[in-house]
């Protein structure tokens, strides 16, 4: 096996345990998503802050990468708001769709042509995807999907957001380190946050007082954080020693098994802390839909 697989499949569990630990947060303690996305914001400005003391003001500064951060900023709120209503399960698996957008955006740029083996890979993904959002029985005259039309218009919006970022991640890695593009996108993450704070709706719902203190609230969310930059830390490394960006995306797209797995176990070990509706037939659909999922990664990789 390449080493840029071994070190794909490694960052989405990084994000898995991001993502099981924003869900607790929003379920516990965060009252609004813009709250939770403030939150995040001064988690990556504090990032780049370090960045900036471990290497110093004299480095250059790259927009591409500035940029990275903007655009993955505009990426979770979107996936804020949809985990606000829906099971982290079937939010992760939808926002999978990104390697589809990433395989696309790599063919007009590179003028690489996916392989049949790749195609079926991609292919399986989109029909793991669409195992969540189809419609099934819930008794004779109901009729409900895994997750709403709504939310799955929000996750196909970010992955395709996420999908410009990994292109432009994957250009600014031809001059950059690692290390200095993860800092610098810190910066884009953090800014945007400041800047999202000047829409009166958004600043106010950022603000809203609860019944939470904000040190537990932030210590979720930072610790969410710390997982998801060493995700992404993974991501880009994954990115700088492969020449198939689209690839990549598709291996890390593992990451909804990492998920059902820990969010199946989690609500069964401790279901006050862990909100997942597994009922119902839930629980085999979610499977289903997660094994195809990887069948399709194992298939791209």
């Amino acid at each position: 096996m390449e080493q840029w697989i071994v070190v794909a499949l490694v960052c989405p569990l990084f994000w898995a345990l991001s993502n099981i630990v924003d869900k607790i947060g929003m379920d516990h303690a965060i009252e609004t998503p813009q709250q939770f996305m403030f939150l995040l914001s001064q988690f990556y400005t504090v990032v780049f802050v370090g960045w900036l003391m471990v290497t110093g003001i004299g480095g250059s500064l790259s927009l591409l990468a500035v940029l990275v951060g903007a655009l993955l900023f505009v990426l979770y709120y979107l996936y804020a708001v949809v985990l606000n209503d829906e099971d982290i399960t079937s939010v992760i698996a939808v926002h999978q769709i990104e390697p589809f957008f990433v395989m696309l955006l790599a063919l007009v740029l590179y003028s690489r042509l996916p392989t049949g083996r790749e195609v079926l890979g991609f292919i399986l993904i989109i029909v793991g995807i669409h195992w969540f959002t189809s419609w099934r029985t819930d008794t004779a005259s109901t009729r409900k999907p895994l997750i709403s039309l709504r939310s799955t218009g929000l996750l196909v919006a970010s992955a395709l957001i996420g999908a410009i970022a990994t292109i432009v991640s994957d250009v600014a890695l031809t001059d950059m380190r690692v290390m200095d593009i993860a800092g610098q996108s810190a910066l884009g993450y953090g800014g945007s946050g400041l800047i999202a704070l000047s829409i009166k709706k958004y600043r106010a719902r950022s603000f809203h007082a609860g019944r939470i203190g904000l040190l537990k609230k932030a210590g979720l969310v930072f610790l969410a954080g710390v997982f998801d930059l060493l995700g992404y830390v993974s991501f880009y490394k994954a990115l700088n020693i492969s020449d198939k960006p689209a690839m990549v995306s598709a291996v890390s797209s593992i990451h909804p098994i990492y998920v059902f797995i820990l969010s199946a176990t989690l609500s069964q070990a401790f279901p006050n802390l862990m909100r997942e509706d597994n009922g119902g037939g839930k629980f085999s659909r979610k499977a289903i839909g997660s094994l195809i999922v990887l069948l399709g990664v194992m298939a791209v990789s």
